[in-house]
């Protein structure tokens, strides 16, 4: 069984995930992937989404790949809460090897020949448009790709059905009125002019009534903002924020909540040893989650571009809160934060986000690399046109002779076991010039390090 699905796959779920109900297909799915008898659903990705629609209690549907046996399937599949748990069905049911001849889907693929115009060819987005051909769900990562299939829009406003030649009867709007299958139909978005070649197959439900379509995007020409060959690829034009990250959060934000749902032992117990491996899966997945959002600021930083706002705000506001966000972290170390009073203020120039960025760096360093027990201060007050923070730690000082060097890119003085990146400081000095203000080591010593950031103050 493969392709569109002369009928949709259904089953119904408790609220501990055991199937209560499910056609035939779904029921082998879940044996094949280890279930028996009472077990929870044994698929994992349906599970995940299962699971998400329970806590949430609203409906999702989502593109999924899953294991089966030694093949992986794409499937799409709607979630929706009952009374009972969550109600289940699969629309779209398609080894990925015969989606995309071997590529993954939705990834960043290499270009395939058989372009017409001899452009490379991009495989890659499931569409899946209902009855009424609205844009449902898709599964393309690349934000660019995304924006032109915007969800919860008619296709035909988002796409330009192009005119086949001289047919007077346009092939692809006959296909659809008969609800037929259709494939490699010319069509252009609407919003970036992206020419896309499309296929799709109908779609039926238990009645035997048209459900929509379930459909193949494939780009035609270049791919956004990548360049390479032979399978390697970089960014051009600095687009790693825009195109690269988002591609990269969401699997890394799938490592790391199906490992603390490891660690959690939700699903029972485990081996000795298991939970913790879990848990060192799940750190090292925050820690490439954190070092992509420090790349992507780096990228926004160095930016000719880049060009903070000049808001008004409160110095000392912005401690307060940065206490109240670090306030666990702390406790885990039993460190003490201390903003100012409520009744202190700072008024100051700058763009609150990027202000409340470098001061989370500075408290976060502070809480990391300061002993257990002592406690972190944050200072504020005015020196002539000028509105500065400090943040005075307690911890074992920073050499002379390092106290430029640790706001170089990368730098970490040597350290490998603490998890930063080695950005942090240098992007915070970077906000902070861009600000016209300035962030420096004040003093260091054996007893604690103060940092200091100044920025124009307000009138």
């Amino acid at each position: 069984m493969s392709g569109a699905l002369s009928h949709p796959i259904r089953g119904e779920l408790d609220t501990d995930l055991r199937i209560i109900d499910a056609d035939a297909e779904l029921r082998r799915l879940h044996i094949r992937a280890g279930g028996q008898g009472d077990d929870p659903l044994a698929v994992g990705a349906l599970a995940n989404l299962a699971r998400q629609c329970l806590r949430f209690r609203s409906r999702l549907s989502r593109q999924v790949r899953v294991n089966d046996g030694d093949r992986i399937l794409a499937l799409w599949a709607d979630f929706e809460p009952s009374d009972v748990g969550v109600r289940l069905t699969i629309t779209s049911w398609q080894p990925v090897a015969e989606l995309e001849h071997g590529r993954p889907l939705g990834a960043l693929n290499s270009p395939t020949s058989g372009a017409s115009n001899g452009s490379p060819r991009y495989e890659g987005i499931l569409l899946q448009l209902d009855s009424a051909l609205i844009i449902r769900g898709h599964s393309a990562l690349v934000r660019a790709w995304a924006e032109d299939c915007p969800l919860g829009q008619a296709f035909t406003a988002a796409f330009v059905v192009e005119d086949e030649g001289e047919a007077p009867t346009m092939p692809l709007l006959s296909a659809v009125a008969e609800r037929a299958a259709f494939t490699d139909k010319p069509v252009t978005a609407r919003q970036s002019r992206r020419a896309y070649m499309l296929s799709g197959q109908p779609l039926w439900d238990a009645q035997r009534s048209f459900a929509g379509y379930s459909c193949t995007l494939r780009q035609y020409g270049d791919a956004p903002n990548l360049v390479g060959s032979g399978g390697t690829w970089a960014l051009s034009g600095g687009n790693f924020g825009r195109e690269l990250a988002p591609v990269l959060r969401q699997p890394v934000g799938r490592i790391i909540a199906n490992a603390e749902t490891i660690a959690a032992k939700m699903h029972g117990a485990l081996r000795e040893g298991y939970a913790d491996y879990a848990g060192d899966i799940a750190n090292a997945a925050r820690h490439l989650q954190s070092l992509i959002d420090d790349m992507t600021d780096l990228e926004a930083v160095e930016s000719a571009s880049f060009r903070p706002a000049d808001d008004p705000i409160d110095l000392a506001d912005v401690a307060r809160r940065v206490a109240g966000l670090l306030g666990v972290k702390a406790s885990d170390h039993h460190i003490r934060l201390i903003a100012p009073d409520d009744g202190v203020a700072a008024p100051a120039i700058g763009e609150f986000r990027r202000v409340l960025q470098i001061v989370l760096n500075l408290v976060g360093n502070a809480i990391r690399y300061s002993p257990d027990g002592s406690s972190v201060l944050m200072q504020v007050e005015r020196v002539g046109d000028t509105a500065v923070l400090r943040v005075i730690d307690q911890g074992g000082g920073i050499a002379e002779e390092n106290r430029e060097r640790i706001f170089a890119k990368f730098e970490r003085l040597g350290r490998h076991d603490d998890g930063g990146s080695g950005l942090g400081l240098y992007i915070s000095r970077r906000i902070a010039t861009a600000l016209k203000g300035q962030l420096d080591v004040e003093y260091s010593g054996p007893e604690g390090s103060c940092f200091r950031l100044t920025l124009p103050a307000r009138p």
